[in-house]
């Protein structure tokens, strides 16, 4: 079953802001290492009890495709929204109006909910909101301060902004073309899977894209023999199950 990054970040450490992961919670997830339907009815207890924290991992299960009886994205919207100014719910309850799943699709609510997670220093959230911002979706342009939130976050860590800020690098686009910076983010993302943190499939998806149209279409052979050599490595790589 695919675990959730908050799943694992909540076995290792507190959260830190402003609504934590209660001790009940964390022992649930002990508990229920792979999630499922005994892990929901605990954590809805605790919810049901006053425990917000609660409801910030109940989102990210219901969210989960291959949840047992399939993802359940309006409730999970709704627990994500319960539990208040978290950063990871933020950014789950953005992405719910970002991409129309459980609420109707909103991008200016999107960008608003990014960038308090964002705020709260949710790495994803920043760049998903620099990516609205670079193309004016809820508002209005800012490219600079887009590509600039796409590269912090990738400079953090962030797999799913080393992908996009590095794709952007790859092409040029908001950017002067870099294939060897490129080729270092897109490395560094699928590294992550060897660090614990498997890539989702529509990341390397999109990786294996810029790298296919790199290799391709790139005017530099140098350049088309790295993208080359960079998507041979990344179509090894599969999502964890």
């Amino acid at each position: 079953m695919l675990m959730s990054v908050l799943w694992f970040a909540a076995l290792a450490t507190p959260l830190s802001t402003e609504v934590t992961v209660s001790p009940a919670v964390r022992a649930v997830v002990l508990k229920h290492r792979g999630g499922g339907p005994a892990a929901e009815r605990d954590l809805e207890k605790l919810l049901a009890g006053g425990d917000r924290s609660a409801a910030v991992l109940l989102a990210e299960l219901l969210m989960q495709p291959d949840r047992q009886g399939g993802p359940d994205l309006a409730r999970a919207c709704g627990y994500a929204e319960a539990a208040g100014a978290h950063p990871e719910a933020l950014h789950n309850l953005a992405n719910c109006y970002d991409n129309g799943l459980g609420r109707p699709r909103d991008k200016a609510r999107a960008r608003e909910l990014y960038g308090k997670a964002s705020d709260l220093g949710f790495a994803k959230a920043a760049c998903a909101l620099g990516n609205l911002l670079m193309s004016g979706e809820g508002g209005a342009v800012d490219v600079a301060r887009g590509i600039d939130l796409c590269r912090r976050a990738a400079d953090a860590g962030e797999p799913d902004a080393q992908t996009d800020y590095g794709g952007y690098l790859l092409v040029g686009r908001n950017v002067p073309r870099d294939a060897v910076q490129a080729r270092r983010y897109l490395t560094l993302a699928a590294a992550a899977r060897e660090t614990g943190r498997p890539i989702p499939a529509l990341i390397l998806d999109e990786a294996r894209g810029w790298m296919k149209i790199a290799a391709e279409r790139d005017p530099d052979p140098a350049n088309r023999r790295q993208a080359a050599e960079l998507f041979s490595e990344l179509a090894k790589l599969a999502p964890a199950d």
